[in-house]
């Protein structure tokens, strides 16, 4: 046979993957009580199940003669950096659940859910998406549709609304901190984590609209705007910075510009750079996050800074040298010790407490739980793949689309939370970047 069909059935398989994920995952939905276990299910089903049925098709292809152990192999070996560098995350994230002392949450996940199992089937997903996705046009209008879905209800629930009854009977957005702790939102629960999926989608849209050709993309304004509309009423720091910082560095390639072009832009960008620091530190704001950077370039910094992530992030720091080289497991900062971390409010005037299960930065995260070599490698492999985004995006559109969507989550991943929920897809639009970084054709 001819070598494209003896891939084809993987192909068609990936390319039903990314649209359940894009669907069926997205909008999935149960009472926010119980809405992370809903989420797992469907997490194994589409996400595990997706590397099942892929294994399974390439064994079966290779015992009836379809293709050699040998074709095999030039196929799935890592062909990039960057594919070899997750391969590596994940074997050395295996190791350190082998040799932490908390076995059954480093392996099956502890309060997050996220264990040694769950981020193999990121980096697998990951993988195959890279080698086997042949993508068609229509999924992007599908992920659209399913993000106006998404957004219509969140929407609604912002006006106050309690539609579908995820909320308990009786309460809505507006009653969080006050009837129940934190704040949620939508199909996917707790606003960081819609934040999250919002770094992902947002840039997804944007430079689709900018790079596609086809004139029916602009009814992709209906799911941008909304979803912009969402970001800006659940007013998640995480989610602004992710969005904006990631615009601003997808800019150069997204439009894309020439070489002096670029130039000229990333010069302008340091003096404002410079200009804003240097005004911040001039300025007293009145309030906010600005006036928290105002304190910390005067070297002010309070563990109440960043809603308590710079508690979170001095307690987890100090507790690194413990277990430095392998981590003390996938998932399983909630046996650290960390006081819980309280603050009172004074609008709502009372104590508000959060225990402490999770670095509220990825990248600390990781550096806690798997230890230094896996954080190397994340960090390696995710450099990677930016630096052959900015190489192949000016040429080709998709890297350019993927890329943004890679960039901005990863800006709000220094203040955002990973989980099972929204992570994979970010490593959907890691895996679909890795796929046009490797092609030559501008088609997105």
């Amino acid at each position: 046979m001819k070598k494209p069909v003896k891939w084809r059935l993987p192909e068609m398989i990936t390319g039903l993957y990314l649209a359940l994920l894009a669907t069926v995952f997205l909008l999935s939905f149960s009472g926010y009580t119980t809405l992370p276990v809903t989420k797992q299910s469907f997490f194994y089903a589409i996400c595990g199940g997706y590397l099942i049925v892929t294994a399974a098709v390439l064994l079966e292809g290779m015992l009836v003669g379809l293709f050699s152990p040998r074709d095999l192999w030039n196929k799935i070996k890592p062909a990039s950096p960057v594919q070899g560098a997750m391969l590596l995350y994940m074997a050395v994230t295996f190791l350190s659940a082998a040799f932490s002392a908390y076995p059954q949450a480093a392996w099956l996940g502890g309060s997050r859910g996220e264990g040694a199992l769950t981020i193999a089937i990121y980096c697998l997903c990951f993988f195959f998406v890279a080698k086997f996705a042949r993508l068609k046009g229509v999924l992007i209008y599908l992920f659209g549709g399913a993000l106006t879905l998404f957004s219509v209800l969140s929407v609604i629930q912002l006006l106050g609304y309690n539609p579908l009854g995820l909320f308990p009977e009786g309460y809505n957005f507006y009653d969080a901190g006050r009837a129940y702790s934190g704040a949620y939102l939508g199909t996917l629960g707790n606003v960081d984590l819609v934040a999250s999926f919002l770094c992902v989608a947002i840039p997804v849209l944007w430079i689709y609209l900018l790079r596609g050709k086809e004139k029916q993309r602009f009814l992709l304004l209906i799911p941008l705007g909304l979803a912009l509309y969402v970001l800006v009423k659940m007013n998640v720091m995480a989610g602004f910075v992710g969005i904006l910082g990631g615009a601003v560095l997808s800019v150069p390639f997204a439009v894309p510009l020439p070489k002096k072009g670029r130039i000229l832009y990333w010069c302008g960008l340091a003096g404002c750079a410079v200009g804003g620091v240097v005004l911040l530190y001039a300025v007293t704001p009145s309030g906010g996050m600005l006036r928290q950077i105002h304190e910390i370039l005067h070297g002010n910094v309070s563990v109440y800074f960043g809603s308590g992530r710079c508690y979170i992030w001095k307690n987890v720091l100090s507790r690194l040298p413990e277990h430095l080289l392998l981590g003390a497991g996938p998932d399983t900062l909630a046996y650290a010790d960390i006081q819980p971390f309280q603050r009172y409010d004074e609008a709502l005037e009372m104590t508000i407490k959060a225990y402490v299960d999770t670095a509220h930065n990825e990248y600390l995260n990781v550096l806690y739980h798997q230890g230094i070599f896996a954080f190397l490698l994340y960090l390696a492999g995710l450099i990677s793949a930016l630096l052959r985004w900015i190489k192949a995006a000016p040429r080709n559109a998709g890297a350019a689309v993927c890329g943004g969507a890679v960039i901005a989550y990863a800006v709000q991943a220094f203040f955002g939370i990973s989980q099972f929920i929204t992570a994979p897809f970010f490593w959907a639009a890691l895996g679909l970047l890795e796929h046009y970084c490797s092609i030559q054709s501008t088609d997105t």
